[in-house]
């Protein structure tokens, strides 16, 4: 049944029940009874604002002593009204199906259930109790109506009460699924961003060995490639310089004059190779070379008679310098050989890794932006749920006070006809024991 706000909550009830009082009348609508109701109020405030209006206090605090007695007897009248209309409703849904006789009975006990707090007003004119105990049954279906309008009253708030509890919870649950989600949220966006950090890392670091590459293998097409073509050059003058030795070594142990000129002749074609490539030579080589041409000259001159022992030393000696500048030659180009294809090999490395790890963690980027995407669509839905949910608890809750203090107070006017049907039967029981 619809709820109907109550002004004010009435404070235990005081029942005064007439029965003997000739003829029943007849119940009348509900919408006559609320319209008859309210007219009574307005001319009952009326004729209390008329009479404030016919007063003409000689002091303000009088004057607010007056409106304020007048305002209490307003209000006082209000609370009459609202808790008879509260019980001409009980008393329809407690008689719904019942015969006239029943339907009227409880209409008079319960229209005469007037709250304690109101009894003593000269308005109130309570009647004292007269059981008519020949209509024992009446009450007796009076006092089962209306005990059981008690029970439906009591589910119904009982209902209402849940129903609160569950939107409540709701709302909560609502609540803690939004705030999880949101983390969820906020971390998917951490881990988006240090996706996208790792993969700006990886590309820069491509970048800078895509470069180193590209430069080591400059450097080794321009500079260390062609070092070796120095480097065979070199390694044949330095063959032929000790092929000159060794004929150098064997001119004192020539047998004669024929022999050492034949040394002296295979000396000087060797001499003339190297001279054809003595650009390719370090610098001091080169200047060794023309000392060690003019040794060979001084030494072709006395080969008739024989070879200075002295000339022959000096000329070994500048072969072992030669030798020597050239070997220090060859390890300076092994070195930057080596060291270039180390470079070239590790930029190339790095190169290879960083394309791996930049595949990786792109991959990763985009599956962090995916699941930033839909953390963002799972947060936003259930914001909306919690929204609603949130929205419909407040609603409900507004409301709640008024209707728990609603079922409170009709539970508390039926108990209050239930009492006093008790006590008529009770009486009427004892009468018969008697």
């Amino acid at each position: 049944a619809e709820r109907a706000s109550l002004m004010a909550a009435p404070s235990p009830y005081t029942v005064y029940v007439s029965v003997n009082d000739g003829s029943e009348r007849r119940n009348s609508s509900q919408r006559r009874r609320l319209v008859t109701a309210g007219l009574a109020a307005a001319a009952v405030a009326c004729i209390a604002l008329l009479a404030l209006a016919s007063v003409s206090p000689s002091h303000d605090d009088d004057a607010r002593v007056f409106m304020a007695q007048k305002q209490a007897e307003i209000q006082h009248l209000e609370e009459q009204y609202a808790h008879r209309e509260m019980m001409n409703k009980l008393v329809l849904l407690a008689g719904d199906g019942c015969p006239p006789d029943v339907k009227a009975l409880a209409s008079t006990i319960a229209t005469r259930a007037t709250p304690s707090s109101l009894s003593t007003s000269k308005l109130a004119q309570p009647q004292q109790l007269a059981e008519d105990c020949s209509r024992k049954s009446t009450y007796e279906m009076v006092l089962e109506q209306f005990t059981s309008l008690h029970a439906n009253i009591s589910t119904a708030a009982t209902v209402r009460e849940a129903l609160n509890t569950r939107l409540k919870l709701a709302k909560e649950t609502a609540y803690n699924k939004w705030i999880a989600a949101e983390s969820t949220f906020r971390n998917s966006a951490n881990d988006k961003r240090t996706a996208e950090a790792a993969s700006q890392y990886a590309q820069g670091e491509l970048t800078k060995y895509t470069a180193a590459a590209q430069a080591a293998a400059k450097h080794m097409s321009e500079e260390v490639l062609p070092l070796a073509k120095e480097k065979t050059q070199l390694s044949a003058q330095k063959q032929i310089l000790s092929t000159i030795a060794d004929l150098v070594k064997a001119l004192p142990t020539a047998s004669s004059a024929d022999a050492r000129a034949e040394l002296l002749e295979e000396i000087r074609h060797h001499l003339q190779t190297v001279n054809e490539n003595a650009g390719v030579l370090p610098r001091t080589g080169q200047h060794e070379l023309k000392a060690f041409s003019k040794a060979h000259a001084s030494l072709q001159a006395t080969s008739t008679s024989s070879v200075d022992p002295a000339t022959v030393a000096e000329a070994l000696k500048i072969l072992e310098h030669m030798t020597s500048d050239i070997a220090t030659r060859l390890e300076e180009i092994n070195k930057a050989t080596s060291t270039a294809e180390a470079e070239l090999k590790q930029s190339q490395d790095k190169k290879r890794h960083w394309e791996v790890e930049l595949v990786k963690v792109a991959s990763a980027a985009d599956e962090a932006a995916n699941n930033m995407r839909e953390a963002d669509l799972t947060r936003s839905s259930l914001e909306g749920v919690y929204t609603v949910a949130k929205q419909a608890y407040e609603d409900e809750e507004a409301a709640y006070g008024a209707d728990k203090q609603q079922y409170a107070s009709e539970l508390q006017a039926v108990q209050a006809v239930v009492a006093k049907v008790k006590q008529v039967l009770g009486a009427c029981s004892a009468k018969t024991a008697a």
